[in-house]
């Protein structure tokens, strides 16, 4: 019944029907899913900028990323109004499956920064997710040296973290792809 009226709707419509639902506090995903396949634009925005794409993979939302993910057209490094792409909303989130969904898709661009200047390597440090830190380590690439307008480098966020094994294990892999602090790239 709803998919036969939804097809009598035109695609402008869809697509302000998709906005409506992803800028809800409690988002259908089912809604969001039938609204695309019955052609509402895959990339629309919410009054935030965020698409369907990175508000399924901050939720955790892995069957709905996975189901985005093969929509055609499907832009997964665009970003929202804080320059939050998909891929660090899921790794802040700590959703190592939806990272390596994401990085999975051969045009992601891994070294986006949000607005303080950090990318996902530096949030997966920062929060000692160490599986998906060596999943973005993985990626042909990543630049590992990036410094963040707080003057600091993904090895100087995991620095800050008291001792553990995954600080211990992020701490070889980091350096093992070349990575630095800020203080020793400045000493070079």
């Amino acid at each position: 019944e709803l998919t036969t009226e939804l097809r009598k709707i035109t695609v402008p419509a869809k697509t302000t029907a998709l906005q409506t639902e992803l800028n809800k506090s409690s988002r259908d995903y089912d809604v969001i899913l039938m609204l695309i396949a019955e052609g509402a634009d895959v990339n629309a925005k919410s009054n935030t900028g965020n698409t369907a794409l990175m508000l399924a993979a901050n939720d955790g939302q892995t069957t709905t990323v996975n189901a985005l993910l093969a929509v055609s057209g499907i832009n997964v490094n665009i970003q929202n109004s804080s320059n939050s792409t998909a891929l660090i909303l899921a790794t802040n989130g700590g959703h190592t499956t939806i990272v390596n969904a994401l990085l999975a898709v051969p045009n992601i661009n891994v070294n986006l920064k949000v607005q303080d200047g950090n990318t996902a390597l530096h949030s997966a440090a920062a929060f000692g997710y160490t599986a998906i830190v060596e999943a973005l380590l993985a990626v042909p690439g990543i630049r590992v040296n990036v410094i963040s307008d707080a003057n600091l480098t993904a090895l100087d966020r995991i620095n800050f973290r008291s001792a553990s094994a995954d600080k211990t294990a992020i701490i070889e892999a980091l350096r093992a792809k070349g990575a630095k602090t800020k203080a020793e790239l400045d000493s070079e």
